[in-house]
């Protein structure tokens, strides 16, 4: 029997802190670009350095996933917290191009394992039937930092006067996740409501034979579409402030994401009630109307009420993503398939800043947001065969 008050519990609660903990380090990079800016650094590197870490997560997720299970997930959390703390660490130390190769693959690699141990965790403790609503809450952990993070950054930057304070911040922000995951770990195999089928490793075989479900790529296409654009607007949305004569970026954030958590909290259990295609395409469409109207901002006020449309069309997309794959899974592979989608991320955030820096060399901000928003709209089209079963 799967639980149904996985809600609350202390196990659950903590399971979300140490998303928002972990996620947390990745979204102090929002400034990564400014940052470079500083350094001895030739700009033609930038790009490259931004989707770095996402590249080689692109390359490593496909051949670590298979070997993590739910036993085995724990101790691999850990040890690989202790190497993104160091890693962080070491930002604050380099000002070269090597160095920060270095250091940038060291980061990259730690993120990836721990993110896919982490997936293959959670794993656990998604009741059936309550899909949207765990994902729900668990997309809110780990968006979370992005818009938190960023409005402490800033902070940190006015009080210290320094980038590599926020890196310093950063790594102390991993520390809590030793004990945590001690408690959670203390309790996770004495609970027998846990369903053990997915306690099992997945050989490559299957992996590869999932890969063949068309729905599953379909879903991984729309996927990878959201997370350029969404990456596009995460790593730029600054530049931009800057370019309308703001000071920094804080409040879009703050917005976006007091608006996608009211969205997800009080709507979450109306997800798994309704039919998740038609509403994934319909905030899908939403969300791209979003990015060309951040395109055609004139003023911060105008980019604040897209913050808001935003939040709500991102609060429904996300965990949508997330509980259809869940969905369309078979049980034994369905911690394969959430790290595919996380995979979609990296791939995303690679490609994304390339794209952009490109764009923003011959044109300007509203053809890059535009290029977003109609990339998003045309990936629903993609969706009916994400719905249609052989």
């Amino acid at each position: 029997m799967e639980r149904t008050d996985i809600f609350f519990s202390k196990r659950f609660f903590f399971l979300n802190t140490i998303y928002f903990l972990i996620f947390s380090n990745l979204a102090i990079f929002f400034n990564y670009y400014n940052y470079l800016k500083t350094l001895d650094i030739d700009p033609q590197w930038f790009g490259f350095l931004i989707g770095l870490d996402a590249l080689i997560a692109l390359i490593l997720r496909p051949l670590i996933s298979p070997f993590f299970t739910a036993q085995n997930a724990p101790i691999t959390i850990l040890w690989s917290a202790g190497l993104v703390f160091f890693s962080l660490l070491g930002y604050a130390f380099v000002n070269t191009l090597i160095p920060m190769i270095l250091v940038r693959c060291i980061h990259g690699i730690s993120v990836v394992i721990i993110s896919s141990a982490l997936t293959a965790y959670t794993v656990l403790f998604i009741p059936h039937g309550r899909s949207a609503q765990a994902f729900g809450i668990i997309s809110v952990s780990f968006l979370l930092p992005y818009t938190v993070i960023p409005y402490a950054v800033e902070w940190i930057l006015s009080f210290f006067k320094s980038y590599e304070a926020t890196f310093i911040f950063a790594a102390l922000l991993m520390i809590p996740v030793f004990p945590l995951l001690f408690f959670i770990n203390q309790r996770s195999f004495h609970d027998t409501s846990i369903n053990t089928e997915y306690k099992g490793r997945v050989s490559f075989k299957d992996m590869l034979a999932n890969l063949k479900n068309r729905r599953i790529l379909a879903l991984i296409s729309v996927s990878i579409v959201t997370f350029i654009a969404f990456s596009i607007l995460y790593y730029f949305l600054k530049s931009f402030a800057i370019h309308l004569g703001a000071k920094d970026i804080g409040y879009f954030f703050t917005i976006y994401a007091i608006t996608m958590i009211c969205v997800r909290l009080a709507a979450g259990h109306l997800l798994d009630k309704t039919n998740k295609y038609i509403l994934f395409s319909m905030a899908t469409i939403f969300t791209g109307l979003c990015y060309l109207l951040i395109g055609m901002a004139n003023s911060m006020k105008m980019l604040y009420l897209c913050a808001f449309f935003f939040g709500i069309g991102i609060g429904v997309m996300f965990p949508l993503i997330n509980s259809i794959t869940f969905d369309i899974s078979d049980p034994a592979i369905r911690g394969i398939n959430l790290n595919l989608i996380i995979e979609t991320r990296d791939l995303g955030f690679f490609i994304g800043p390339i794209v952009a820096t490109s764009i923003l060399n011959m044109y300007n901000f509203t053809v890059l947001f535009s290029f977003t928003g109609i990339a998003s709209i045309l990936s629903v089209s993609l969706i009916p065969l994400i719905a249609k079963r052989k």
